[in-house]
């Protein structure tokens, strides 16, 4: 998506209004002269992503309300890496269109017309021209439709998460969320448990032990192992990363195994790092909150050495911050590096991503039980049911090399790697159950894991021309290699303790441990897909695809009793995964589609109560919409109504701490809803990102027959959210901004059988920023402005992790920028 920024809002809608007179008669040009001469000398804030260059060049006519004129099979195949930063329109073309075999020129009345090299502009006017931001622009001159649109802060464009194609999102026959950076920072989300209250159909289920975000989506557990992505490559991630780093997140929902293999029915999340620019650019913050939340970032990027081939990028933060619960941590540091160098035809893109995490965590408290019902305490939020022994100690290294080559105009080839690490120390804890009156145990453990993911992923997409229409091909292969490895897991005694008594529990917990585990996997992943994107007319599209999956599986556990080297399983499985969707134009600007999609997983690593694994299982499901543009295409709709069978599913068993987990197969469930999404800017100055989501989950059979008419954990009927600011474009409070966001999520169970259902909530968020000056901006963010009590369940139990959200908080942020 292009997000794009426009510095000088009032030379803006100058240059607009003397386009569109020079095209009105000449002596509106005549007069608009002058206007446009001194708007090609404004600089302009550009953030525009690797896409097509037609897409591109879209998102600058954008920025500055200008036109730009061409033919489009001389975009046709055309891609650019991207470009940010303050630039005129004479720099940005010149940038755009560097390594083509095209240029530029501007008319008098500085309309930008796009033509070949060494060909006279006379020559490129003899057949239809395409107009930036309008429908078709004839060489009579004759216009059928001007659009003039304003800025668009939150507003996405492009995205290849469901398809590998670079394709509009309107066009994308999948319900597809993309959150720009900027997005990001305005609504102040580091982190995914902040970031999913503004996808539709997709939950928080907890934060676990600290580290991570466990994620539902249309009612299905997202696994971090198979559908936590970076750089559209698979990424391990038990550690929550910090979103400072991301240039924006892609959440394509329903099932994607035709584009990467094993991967959950609910959702598949991808995470973009911030890549360079050949522009220089810095940004410096510092933040301060309650609870002493202290942190400072950086982001800074330009080009490296005389020359314009080698630029650079670093991001970095750091975090010195407490939580609302007693003798907590949250202590962060980042720092993502990265590398372009861009030749002729070529690209290399080199990334690099560091976290560690530094802290003390609580992981809640268990409901009451009086043996027949489950119910609710009401705790103090503050409390910390752990003990101050209890840490968190995780690092979180990626690194991606990625290589762009286009081998022609319409031939290109794309090879990219991955590589992550994770190594966690945790000492942590939960109290499992309690009685009426508060008394309970507290089982603590110690674990240290190692977890490294290797991945490659090798594609060539060809363009061509059939019945004058563009058709794409796209064939990749990929392989990954996971291993996890525990050298030990120290299950401890379990200490008494009472949910209503002030904690935390003093002291470390007791050395001696009462069971030990190793655990080692090691799985290799394989795939082969085949894409087509057809246009077989100028209203009908079509996505087709087909993937072929092979995984193999060695599964070893030193484990409970004094058992050794126990190979629990050994085994290899494939299978075939096809999609099909069609897209037919309403109008211009409005799309509707149908498609259908199968999802795969293998489920080799999830073990029996007898150490055996789980069945695959397979998942099917329907989905139909509508996606458009309304507002003179400035705001973005889409309305996504699914039905997702599944059967044979793998669900995990409620099991006290200490004991190895187990799963069964659960049987036959039918998940099926509708969400709904808008995106963009209304009115000038007014930006809204709004959702909702409606589920609906029909368990027909299960292993456990208390699952059956149940809902899943953490998956309401209904969800909403609305963040909302207005920027002041005139008068003497310009530049200043304020709004907020309001979510609200009615009841969820906490556990698949339906033992307690946790109360509904409305959240309510308030920011505010004003622009000191040009370079310094100051924000301020109120979270939970109503002190809302907001429960989540942690682990899909009610025994065990029922926890607080965060209370009224209020945080500062000075930013500086170059």
């Amino acid at each position: 998506m292009a997000a794009v920024t426009r510095r000088n809002d009032r030379v803006s809608h100058v240059l607009a209004l003397s386009l569109l007179g020079c095209l009105a008669s000449s002596t509106t040009l005549a007069a608009a002269e002058p206007a446009a001469s001194t708007a090609l000398q404004t600089r302009y804030a550009l953030d525009i992503p690797a896409q097509s260059l037609e897409s591109a060049l879209q998102a600058v006519a954008l920025t500055v309300n200008g036109k730009v004129l061409y033919r489009p099979e001389l975009l046709s195949g055309k891609h650019v890496a991207g470009l940010q930063g303050d630039f005129t329109i004479d720099e940005a073309m010149g940038l755009l269109l560097a390594g083509t075999d095209l240029t530029y020129e501007f008319t008098s009345s500085a309309v930008v017309l796009i033509r070949q090299k060494n060909v006279a502009t006379s020559s490129t006017t003899n057949g239809p021209l395409r107009l930036a931001q309008t429908t078709n622009y004839e060489a009579d001159g004759s216009i059928d439709e001007i659009v003039v649109t304003a800025k668009r802060k939150f507003r996405p464009e492009v995205s290849n998460a469901a398809s590998k194609f670079e394709l509009p999102i309107i066009e994308t026959p999948q319900a597809l969320t993309v959150l720009s950076s900027e997005f990001l920072s305005i609504a102040r989300l580091n982190d995914t448990a902040g970031l999913v209250a503004y996808v539709p159909g997709v939950e928080l289920l907890g934060i676990g032990d600290g580290t991570q975000a466990n994620l539902v989506a249309r009612g299905f557990d997202v696994n971090r192992e198979r559908s936590f992505r970076i750089n559209g490559l698979s990424a391990d991630s038990e550690v929550d990363l910090d979103y400072f780093a991301m240039d924006r997140v892609e959440i394509v929902r329903g099932p994607a195994s035709s584009l990467y293999g094993e991967a959950d029915y609910g959702a598949t999340l991808n995470r973009v790092l911030k890549r360079p620019s050949r522009v220089f650019a810095a940004n410096v913050s510092a933040e301060v909150g309650s609870y002493d939340f202290r942190r400072l970032q950086a982001d800074v990027q330009g080009p490296l050495g005389s020359g314009d081939v080698v630029s650079g990028r670093a991001v970095a933060a750091v975090q010195d911050a407490s939580t609302f619960i007693d003798s907590t941590q949250d202590d962060r540091v980042l720092f993502a590096p990265s590398l372009l160098l861009d030749f002729e035809n070529t690209q290399v893109l080199l990334q690099g991503y560091y976290q560690q995490l530094d802290g003390i965590t609580s992981d809640g408290f268990p409901l009451l039980y009086d043996g027949t019902a489950y119910s609710l305490p009401r705790l103090p939020r503050d409390r910390n049911y752990g003990a101050d022994a209890f840490k968190i100690d995780s690092k979180n290294s990626f690194l991606f090399a990625g290589v762009d080559h286009a081998l022609s105009d319409s031939l290109k080839l794309s090879l990219n790697a991955g590589y992550s690490r994770i190594n966690m120390n945790n000492v942590t804890g939960v109290m499992f159950g309690a009685n009426t009156a508060g008394d309970t145990a507290l089982s603590p453990f110690n674990e240290r894991k190692t977890k490294e993911d290797l991945s490659f992923d090798a594609s060539v997409e060809k363009s061509l021309t059939m019945g004058g229409r563009e058709q794409r091909l796209l064939v990749s292969a990929d392989h990954r290699s996971n291993e996890s490895f525990s050298p030990r897991v120290d299950v401890y005694s379990s200490m008494p303790a009472n949910v209503f008594v002030d904690g935390p529990l003093r002291g470390t917990p007791q050395p001696t441990h009462v069971t030990g585990e190793f655990f080692s996997s090691k799985q290799y992943f394989s795939g082969v897909s085949f894409m087509a994107h057809l246009k077989p007319t100028d209203r009908l599209s079509m996505l087709l695809g087909m993937r072929y999956s092979a995984i193999e599986t060695s599964v070893r556990n030193y484990a409970f009793g004094g058992r050794t080297n126990v190979t629990i399983n050994d085994s290899t499985d494939h299978d075939w995964v096809p999609r099909a969707a069609l897209i037919f134009a309403l109008a211009d600007h409005h799309n509707v589609y149908a498609s259908y999609s199968e999802g795969i997983i293998f489920n080799q690593t999830l073990l029996r109560l007898d150490g055996t694994s789980v069945n695959p299982e397979k998942g099917t499901q329907y989905e139909v919409g509508f996606k458009g543009e309304l507002a003179e295409r400035r705001v973005m709709y889409s309305a996504a109504a699914f039905r997702i069978e599944r059967s044979d599913s793998a669900s995990r068993l409620a099991r006290p701490p200490g004991l190895p987990p187990a799963y069964f197969n659960v049987g036959e469930q039918i998940h099926q809803g509708v969400e709904l999404e808008l995106i963009g800017e209304p009115v000038p100055g007014l930006n809204l990102v709004a959702n909702y989501a409606y589920l609906d989950v029909d368990v027909k059979s299960s292993a456990d027959p208390m699952e059956v008419g149940q809902r899943p954990p953490a998956s309401p009927e209904n969800a909403y959210s609305v963040f909302v600011t207005y920027e002041m474009l005139e008068g003497p409070l310009r530049s200043l901004t304020f709004g907020g966001g309001v979510v609200g999520r009615s009841s969820r169970e906490v556990d698949s059988v339906g033992s307690f259902a946790l109360p509904s909530y409305t959240r309510v968020d308030l920011r505010a920023s004003y622009n000191i000056s040009d370079a310094l901006l100051l924000e301020l963010n109120v979270q939970n402005l109503l002190n809302e009590r907001i429960y989540t369940s942690q682990y899909g139990g009610a025994d065990f992790g029922i926890a607080y959200a965060y209370p009224t908080t209020t945080s500062a942020r000075l930013s500086y920028k170059w």
